[in-house]
């Protein structure tokens, strides 16, 4: 693994996860990968399995929610992203 987490970030996280019990640590998983995408740009495989360390899950757990949601970039991207409604609610609002 070669993503380590730096100093203000692990400060980032830690107000985090204080949000929630410790035995639900992970349910602050979301965050943590916002906090990652917001420092780096993009969360890495890497960063994925540092999130997991930190917060005691399984680096697939981690994968899951990153893959599960298009919001998190999951490579690096350009100055500008452009999402396309493409589900039904999203269409409907016109």
């Amino acid at each position: 693994m070669s993503f380590t987490i730096p100093p203000l970030m692990r400060e980032r996280f830690d107000k985090e996860v204080a949000k929630y019990p410790p035995e639900q640590r992970a349910s602050a998983v979301m965050a943590c990968l916002s906090i990652v995408q917001d420092m780096t740009g993009w969360v890495s495989p890497d960063a994925e399995a540092a999130v997991g360390e930190y917060l005691g899950m399984p680096t697939i757990a981690v994968h899951e929610v990153t893959t599960f949601y298009n919001m998190y970039n999951q490579q690096p991207v350009g100055k500008y992203k452009l999402n396309v409604c493409t589900n039904l609610p999203c269409a409907a609002r016109r």
